[in-house]
């Protein structure tokens, strides 16, 4: 019989320490070893852990998924038939509703020994997911929709299916950083930086999960890792006053470890810091050369070892030529290529929705927007901070529907960027429509466009796969 798998959950009370830079390091490790392993970045109102996985995921795919919090919120929806049928009761959970493949993204890599890699997404990125995440409601989850059901069930599906799962958990105290360390993990990786706020208020968390699980388990506590990130090999004896203060602290939490063990953890475990990390998400698996005793790379494989009772000598060789290839993805995943365009978008305040949508999805795909909701200053005079936007940036996504066709702002901001292309000989306009209002154009700079460029078609734009084929086709029409 095969054995459960383990929920790891790396959790920090302050954000900026490198939790899931350690994660997905940890995660691309044991699935090299050949270990089925999940990602699950539960951190909702602040989602990156598919940053330091991008040159492996399909970006389209990504970009039309549905994550952790739509799982949620389909769980709620169905049994909100409950209100209209009280026969139903909400905390029935069935296995069946609740399964977590529909809401899993593969990485693309051939892990050896049958190894993989999977990830579930905090959501869908855009404007509903902001409100779909601030309008949840925990509480309601598990008062009213069998919460606690739930998230049993969602556990027992985890360990059956990986080897390890790894949540990347919420910053701070919250309902949702409750659930990844005191409900689901089997093991709590603490993460904190050697100053006093973070030392101090990483144990007075860490006392209080332990005791809450031991209240829950009738006394079995649970397996806690302090572990010091972004270690600075500088200022020497505030560094050792600050060793020795998470030491006292934080050392009672490892009586878990033979006694042998507890001796070394501390220097052993320690996740130094590498400038070279700090600008960008990148694994330390191609960062880092072969054979390094002091890495990122060496930090993670003696972290990995304590988390799974296993000796990890090393991660496998990456050679050369594949490292520096996988390198270049990191600056772009679609071609190896850092994206040279940037963008400005022009559309009507009507077409907000798709606009914001558009935006976060190009700028994630690598693709710059200059987008006046985030970009115009406050105070600064509207009209020619837009003119001076369309002259600088490469390109101009112009968003095509009835309510851009109406549009004077639009209208000017097409006039500026065809007098451009006048004088340079460039193409600068890129249009993309939400309707069929630009077939209807018989005049005018709409029907100038009509007869003379290729559109793109967003008509379906809240259809996924539609969406997901016109944003692949309108990046590579950008690089054109």
């Amino acid at each position: 019989m095969k054995r459960p798998g383990n929920i790891i959950t790396f959790y920090s009370y302050k954000g900026g320490v490198g939790r899931s830079m350690s994660l997905a390091n940890v995660a691309w490790l044991l699935a090299s070893h050949g270990n089925k392993v999940l990602t699950i970045d539960w951190d909702l109102e602040a989602p990156g852990l598919p940053r330091y996985f991008r040159p492996f995921l399909d970006a389209r795919m990504l970009a039309s998924s549905r994550g952790l919090i739509d799982l949620f919120s389909d769980h709620v929806a169905r049994n909100s038939v409950s209100l209209v049928l009280p026969s139903i009761r909400p905390s029935a959970v069935r296995q069946e509703e609740t399964q977590i493949s529909s809401y899993i993204v593969p990485l693309n890599w051939p892990f050896p020994s049958g190894g993989k890699l999977d990830l579930l997404p905090a959501g869908r990125p855009g404007p509903a997911y902001a409100r779909l995440v601030m309008a949840f409601d925990w509480h309601e989850l598990y008062d009213r929709f069998g919460g606690r059901e739930l998230l049993e069930s969602l556990r027992l599906q985890f360990r059956a299916a990986y080897d390890y799962v790894l949540i990347d958990s919420r910053t701070g105290l919250s309902d949702t950083a409750g659930i990844c360390t005191i409900t689901l993990p089997d093991v709590l990786v603490m993460c904190f930086t050697l100053n006093r706020q973070s030392i101090e208020g990483s144990a007075a968390v860490a006392e209080a999960v332990d005791a809450q699980r031991r209240l829950n388990q009738g006394g079995e506590g649970l397996r806690i890792f302090p572990v010091p990130m972004r270690v600075e090999l500088a200022e020497y004896q505030k560094l050792v006053s600050a060793r020795q203060l998470a030491a006292s602290k934080l050392s009672r939490f490892l009586s878990h470890l033979p006694e042998d063990e507890r001796r070394k953890y501390w220097s052993a475990v320690e996740i130094l810091s590498f400038p070279f990390y700090s600008y960008e998400e990148i694994l330390c698996a191609f960062g880092d050369g072969p054979g390094q005793g002091t890495s990122m790379s060496a930090s993670i494989e003696r972290l990995a070892s304590y988390l799974t009772g296993n000796s990890f000598v090393s991660a496998p060789l990456i050679d050369d030529r594949t490292r520096t290839r996988v390198l270049s993805a990191f600056a772009d995943p679609a071609t190896g290529e850092p994206m040279e365009r940037s963008c400005f978008i022009s559309y009507s305040s009507r077409d907000n929705g798709f606009a914001e949508r558009l935006h976060a999805d190009l700028e994630q795909a690598g693709v710059r927007c200059w987008f006046a909701p985030h970009d115009l200053s406050i105070g600064a005079k509207i009209r020619p901070a837009i003119d001076k936007a369309i002259r600088e940036n490469s390109r101009v996504i112009l968003i095509l529907s009835a309510n851009s066709m109406g549009s004077s702002w639009v209208e000017k901001e097409v006039e500026t960027a065809f007098e451009r292309e006048g004088a340079t000989g460039a193409t600068i306009l890129v249009p993309v429509r939400l309707d069929a209002a630009i077939m209807e154009a018989r005049e005018g700079w709409a029907a100038d466009i009509r007869r003379q460029r290729n559109i793109g078609d967003f008509t379906a734009w809240q259809d996924a796969p539609s969406y997901a084929s016109a944003l692949a086709r309108l990046i590579e029409s950008l690089r054109a």
